[in-house]
């Protein structure tokens, strides 16, 4: 079977992200189609299939450390395997009017503890288009964060259906709303959209640990089918696939919560660019984790304080609208400049018992909710200071 350098190279990155250096990699023909297979530690089972092809090679595995090291190699070209008494890997480059031949007789491995492609009954179908992985590292990314302690380190994926809506023709369409939550309990993150009903839905937790295996089995931005069984669920996107265990438990109750926060108008709204909100964070945030937010005419003042050290910025950021006074941790803000998918946000303060809501005027379909703190946790360092004087002592 022969391949191009590049292409080798991506499998192996993919299979990578699954596997540690001993891991067996499987060489195997299903019906007309080489695939290559890994099953980690964890049970969680990865392949790659290629198109069909009548050059196939028989069943056998080595270890993913070898695989890599051919994969290294930066001449290109194309690699060709070949499989008897041994397996051969040749990479054929040419460089000007040159070529260059290398060939590595890898070790095999044994496999009979190999497990295969698990199979299982699946009872919920989810499909997505290619925007899946993004918003499913958006949604990690902004919460789970490693210094949260006792989180549900987990990310829900789920469907409902909503509904019907009349086309063009009055005929009625039953409608299915897709959702991707996150929370740590502090932070909740809210994906939702829209598509027309096909009876496909399920619901399925994806622990956060796995997310960076979900979106580099759907790296390639094609289409995403998720299929959930009883203990098992796969996720398919073009030729790359993956089995995982199912993780059961009970995640919060968001809906209430969401339903609850979303049903009251704002008190007070600010729509600011991120990356100048994101500077002045970075600026005000040296003197300790609680962050208080002031707007007036001329733009923000951000200041915190811890023990004896104060900091006040006053920042002409660009922005409309006003709010009273909000206290919100530093490390929240952080997530928000630093993974937000758009330019823009927007601020929204409804009570001080209710958390800040934190959307896009450009993308309506993702929603962050952050918990609020205690007004004492910061002192006032403006209002003992004028704002030209504050700074840390």
């Amino acid at each position: 079977m022969e391949i191009t350098h590049e292409r080798f190279a991506g499998v192996v990155g993919y299979l990578s992200t699954f596997a540690n250096r001993h891991t067996p990699i499987m060489f195997t023909p299903v019906n007309d189609t080489q695939v290559i297979a890994s099953v980690n530690e964890d049970g969680i089972y990865a392949e790659y299939a290629f198109e069909p092809s009548s050059a196939l090679v028989q069943r056998f595995a080595t270890r993913l450390d070898v695989l890599k090291q051919i994969a290294a190699v930066t001449d290109g070209g194309m690699v060709q395997y070949t499989h008897g008494s041994q397996a051969v890997f040749s990479l054929e480059s040419m460089g000007g009017t040159r070529s260059t031949r290398s060939d590595w007789w890898i070790p095999f491995v044994d496999y009979t503890d190999f497990a295969g492609r698990p199979e299982f009954e699946h009872e919920g179908r989810i499909d997505w288009d290619g925007s899946f992985a993004r918003w499913l590292q958006i949604a990690k990314q902004s919460t789970l964060s490693a210094d949260s302690q006792g989180c549900l380190d987990c990310v829900l994926i789920d469907t409902r259906i909503v509904n019907s809506s009349e086309d063009a023709s009055g005929n009625k369409k039953p409608q299915c709303k897709r959702f991707i939550v996150s929370t740590d309990r502090h932070v909740m993150q809210v994906y939702q959209d829209t598509v027309e009903d096909t009876g496909r839905k399920g619901s399925v937790l994806i622990e956060g640990r796995h997310v960076p295996k979900v979106v580099a089995t759907c790296e390639s931005g094609s289409r995403v089918e998720i299929r959930v069984g009883l203990n098992h669920f796969s996720v398919q996107c073009g030729r790359r696939s993956a089995v995982f265990n199912r993780r059961t438990g009970i995640f919060p109750k968001w809906r209430e919560v969401y339903k609850q926060v979303m049903r009251d108008e704002p008190a007070g709204e600010v729509v600011v660019d991120r990356h100048y909100l994101g500077a002045a964070v970075r600026q005000a945030g040296v003197a300790g984790d609680a962050i208080r937010i002031t707007t007036h005419d001329d733009g923000l003042t951000i200041a915190s304080a811890f023990d004896d050290c104060r900091s006040a910025v006053d920042v002409e950021v660009p922005h409309y609208g006003s709010f009273g006074p909000i206290t919100i941790r530093n490390s929240y803000l952080k997530q928000i400049t630093s993974h937000w998918p758009a330019d823009s946000l927007s601020i929204e303060s409804r009570s001080s018992r209710q958390p800040i809501v934190v959307r896009s005027p450009q993308e309506k379909r993702f929603t962050s909710m952050y918990q609020l703190m205690e007004e004492t946790s910061v002192n006032q360092s403006t209002e003992t200071r004028s704002r030209a004087d504050a700074a840390c002592v």
